[in-house]
């Protein structure tokens, strides 16, 4: 046990620090960051300095603020972030050391869950960061930390879910899927499953609990309906679709466990 702990801590520390290093990812989410906010300056501004004169957010609270500023993160950062982890385990046999980790002590299990949370937790830090940017523009508006507990229960339960199921699939998929076919494939469905209105008369899921955009917990948790289509949520909803992408990040996590040994055997 002590070994598959080594093992798992060791495996999350090097993909982590392989992954913060790497120019791609802060390259494309400055741009992309940079991208978002020019086309969308006007409504950013407004939601985090309340402008007066702001149709959208002149009624918003700082709590309301900081929820909508959660869920306009989670409109198209995921999509940069399920492309930049596409490529962990392509990279592995690409520099021809998927056989040499093949042969260490620690089981393939452990190796996927290292490099899951570890390369997760380093793609993340960038859009934690624009997040902690809004919110401290909210916290000097308000002089008041009483901000903080929204601002944390919506980073764990809006943020981090969505963020987790699409790196669970990003990191999964292309172990049996060319990683560049995959990231077409992951973009599709972003715009399709997540952003396509239904008034479009084109078959979607984005008003699904299974979106992970997290409208369903943004207005069933805090009552701010999200950015998007739009979504009648109930705090029972709000559960439903939690449990749905997390039941669905550890299902796809399973799935590649068990694709791993099928390998080894």
């Amino acid at each position: 046990m002590s070994t598959q702990i080594s093992m798992f801590w060791g495996t999350v520390t090097y993909e982590f620090r392989m992954q913060l290093h790497r120019r791609a990812l802060w390259i494309v989410m400055v741009l992309l960051i940079g991208l978002i906010f020019y086309w969308q300056r006007e409504s950013i501004l407004a939601l985090l300095f309340q402008l007066r004169g702001s149709r959208m957010h002149a009624s918003l609270s700082p709590d309301e603020a900081i929820v909508s500023w959660a869920d306009g993160i989670n409109r198209l950062l995921p999509i940069a972030v399920g492309i930049l982890l596409a490529d962990r385990f392509p990279r592995d046999r690409q520099i021809k050391i998927d056989e040499l980790l093949l042969t260490l002590p620690a089981g393939q299990s452990t190796r996927l869950l290292g490099k899951y949370v570890g390369s997760l937790c380093a793609t993340l830090i960038p859009p934690t960061l624009y997040y902690c940017l809004g919110l401290g523009i909210l916290l000097v508006q308000t002089h008041s930390l009483a901000l903080l507990p929204t601002a944390l229960l919506a980073f764990v339960c809006i943020f981090l879910p969505g963020m987790m199921f699409v790196g669970a699939f990003a990191i999964v998929c292309p172990m049996f899927l060319w990683w560049p076919i995959y990231c077409f494939c992951f973009t599709a469905y972003w715009f399709w499953g997540n952003l396509l209105s239904p008034r479009q008369n084109i078959p979607t899921i984005s008003t699904t609990i299974l979106t992970p955009l997290g409208g369903y917990m943004s207005q069933g948790f805090f009552g701010v309906p999200a950015y998007g289509p739009e979504i009648q949520a109930t705090l029972l909803s709000g559960f439903a679709s939690l449990s749905l992408l997390l039941g669905l990040t550890i299902m796809i996590l399973l799935i590649g466990c068990g694709l791993l040994k099928w390998q080894r055997s």
